[in-house]
């Protein structure tokens, strides 16, 4: 037993010098695994990235990754492929699958080309190019890198676009996020709700009338009336002509449109567009939009689907909602 008392102390400062110097010495090493770790795992990484190159994979799986984020959200493209496809549910339907025989490889290459970019498959197209898929699918050509689509194609192409922007005008270019309500009161916000405070309610109860604010298929896209507020061509210009200056500067203003500078052929697809010639239509009007609905559907018959139109009050209400076990014939409008 060591009595010194200074031999105690110098013992005791060794003791704790030598466990902090282990301390330090079990944190570095702590360290040094964390970095070897790290390091291991980025050589893992570059290693596979550098099998993926070799392979041709890295591009394909980067330019998969992009298109797939692209179209996400985008129903065009499902529209658009939905197309394509018709013509192989077509003969599926008619002759099973030895009706594919009727079907040119030109055709199935399209489509399969349209599947690899929509759903980021491009291991499978060059399977495909390799020849992988002959006598699965029949007379695939394998050299379509410098395959050259035949005339017919332009000509199928052609109407395959037709056929898919027929079907979105036909819709008035309406997707599940537009809301008509909303646009026509940032319309009459800008142009004035009427003295009534309903011009936004007015112009909605409209497009309800002429197309069940875009629920009812449009069979004439390109004549008769356009858009959900089903604006005549003629009518439309007519009225263009005698826009006023004031109002065409708030529509600027507001709504960053000049409604001056518009074409029959905007109001198609363009909801806000046809909103706008909806209110500017009633602007020259004297009397006020009234404030009930049977008012607002003898005011409709009157100046916006006149004499010549096939409408009626009683229309106007059913398609609004309105309880029709209070409706009367004398409430119709007479010329």
């Amino acid at each position: 037993m060591n009595l010194n008392p200074l031999s105690s102390i110098i013992d005791g400062i060794s003791t704790f010098v030598s466990n902090r110097q282990k301390l330090k010495q079990a944190k570095v090493d702590g360290e040094i695994s964390v970095i070897k770790a790290e390091s291991d795992m980025k050589v893992s990484i570059s290693k596979s990235k550098m099998k993926m190159a070799e392979d041709g994979q890295f591009q394909d799986y980067n330019l998969d990754r992009i298109a797939m984020e692209d179209m996400k959200n985008s129903w065009f493209d499902e529209l658009l492929l939905i197309s394509f496809l018709l013509p192989i549910f077509k003969e599926y339907y008619s002759h099973g699958f030895a009706g594919f025989n009727n079907i040119p490889s030109w055709y199935f290459g399209l489509v399969i080309g349209m599947v690899v970019v929509k759903y980021g498959m491009r291991g499978m197209l060059k399977d495909f190019m390799a020849g992988k898929y002959k006598g699965v699918i029949p007379n695939i050509p394998t050299s379509t890198m410098n395959y050259t689509l035949p005339t017919k194609l332009q000509s199928v192409s052609k109407e395959i676009i037709h056929t898919t922007l027929t079907a979105i005008q036909r819709s008035y270019g309406i997707t599940e996020t537009t809301n008509i309500p909303h646009i026509c009161k940032e319309v009459c916000a800008a142009l004035g709700n009427g003295i009534n405070n309903c011009a936004d309610t007015f112009i909605y109860r409209i497009a309800k009338a002429e197309t069940g604010a875009g629920t009812i298929i449009d069979r004439t896209p390109k004549s008769a009336g356009a858009g959900p507020f089903q604006h005549d061509k003629r009518p439309f210009y007519d009225n263009q002509s005698r826009y006023e200056d004031q109002h065409v500067k708030k529509c600027i203003s507001h709504l960053g449109i000049n409604p001056k500078t518009m074409k029959w052929e905007d109001l198609l697809m363009d909801i806000e567009k046809g909103a706008i010639a909806t209110r500017l239509h009633f602007k020259p009007i004297e009397d006020e939009i009234p404030k009930d609905i049977v008012g607002q559907a003898q005011y409709w018959k009157r100046w916006y689907n006149t004499s010549a139109g096939a409408g009626s009050v009683k229309h106007f209400l059913e398609m609004n909602d309105f309880d029709m076990s209070l409706y009367r014939e004398d409430m119709e409008v007479e010329f």
